[in-house]
């Protein structure tokens, strides 16, 4: 009897190691099938990040526009690099592919609002590398092109700041008296 109750205990015991077993590679199986589906997801979603007509560029590339533009950068090979794919690296925190990008926009004849607006960039970044002198130089020119835009007024503060960290404070006291209409 008592023979009959440790083996009763002992195929106890099998049966709940069996299904512990069974719930463990059925666990594996679904996690296989999980790790599968996101790594399909990232395939796809790395895919998708260049669009169709543009290029990565190669920071061995041969044209001048491509020795400015650091590697990883996204531009069109139809119009040299675009504003978008500027502001998408500002935005991304690569300041100085940012700058490099911006900078190639604009030598590459860009005009209207958005070549104003790539200065203001340029001069934000610049700003944020405590680069004052370029920061100064390029809102400068921005608030002479576009005085009323949004980006006015934290251009105008920082361009202010940024005189005063490059000595110049009777032109900020100017500008902060005056505001973006001493400019002009």
């Amino acid at each position: 009897m008592l023979l009959g109750a440790c083996s009763s205990g002992l195929q106890e015991k099998l049966d709940q190691s069996t299904a512990t077993i069974q719930q463990l590679q059925n666990q594996v199986v679904d996690l296989r099938a999980e790790n599968a589906g996101l790594q399909q997801q990232l395939s796809e979603a790395k895919q998708a990040r260049i669009p169709t007509g543009v290029i990565a560029v190669d920071a061995s590339g041969t044209g001048s526009l491509y020795q400015r533009v650091s590697a990883g950068t996204v531009v069109s090979e139809a119009h040299g690099v675009s504003y978008d794919n500027a502001l998408q690296l500002y935005r991304a925190g690569d300041i100085d592919g940012a700058i490099r990008s911006f900078e190639a926009f604009l030598a590459g004849g860009a005009q209207g609002e958005q070549a104003a607006l790539a200065q203001y960039w340029i001069g934000d970044a610049n700003y944020s590398k405590q680069d004052y002198p370029q920061a100064v130089r390029y809102l400068g020119t921005f608030l002479r092109n576009m005085p009323h835009s949004e980006k006015s007024v934290p251009a105008l503060e920082k361009l202010i700041r940024a005189l005063r960290a490059v000595g110049r404070n009777e032109d900020a006291d100017v500008l902060q008296s005056q505001g973006v209409s001493a400019i002009q």
